[in-house]
């Protein structure tokens, strides 16, 4: 064992296996820390007003052929430092779709949301920008992007209402 140690191909190839792997973790949290600098750090009552759950619903001024014009959704949001995080759940022509969703505030009240299809083979991908009202209980905005069952790329308008749990009631995960 300790004459393979000193044989240099070895010693190389130990050593740069251990470089590329290195290399590997610092780039995931340096692209992690650069993607996230620019969001804001969220107050106490902005915090507690975007995390829980959202009904609401979208509408495609201009729809694709079989597309709906208004689709309600659900939508739950939590917070994970300066990230918002979450999923979007609604139904198309009798399918059910689940976006996941991530981004944050890059000024006071709006919401900029990244969002992709949880299902890795159905192509569905693309942005929410969302104003938070005064009171916290609406979001509005517009979104746009690629939709799978218009095959085709979809914008338009979205609104979403705070779904106020009562208390002693736990909001599902």
């Amino acid at each position: 064992m300790s004459s393979e140690l000193t044989n240099p191909d070895i010693v190389g190839a130990l050593i740069g296996g251990v470089a590329s792997v290195l290399a590997a973790i610092v780039t995931v949290a340096l692209s992690r820390w650069l993607g996230d600098r620019d969001l804001k750090v969220l107050g106490g009552s902005t915090r507690s007003n975007v995390e829980g759950r959202w009904t609401g619903h979208f509408d495609q001024p201009i729809p694709a052929p079989g597309f709906p014009v208004h689709v309600d959704l659900e939508a739950e949001f939590q917070l994970k430092r300066k990230r918002v995080v979450g999923t979007v759940d609604f139904d198309i022509n009798g399918r059910h779709f689940k976006l996941d969703c991530k981004g944050g505030f890059y000024e006071d009240r709006i919401l900029t949301l990244q969002y992709r299809n949880t299902e890795s083979d159905v192509r569905q991908h693309g942005f929410i920008m969302v104003q938070l009202s005064a009171n916290g209980r609406s979001l509005k905005g517009k979104f746009a992007g690629y939709g799978s069952e218009a095959e085709s790329i979809v914008s338009g308008d979205a609104k979403l209402e705070r779904k106020l749990v009562a208390r002693g009631e736990q909001c599902a995960a």
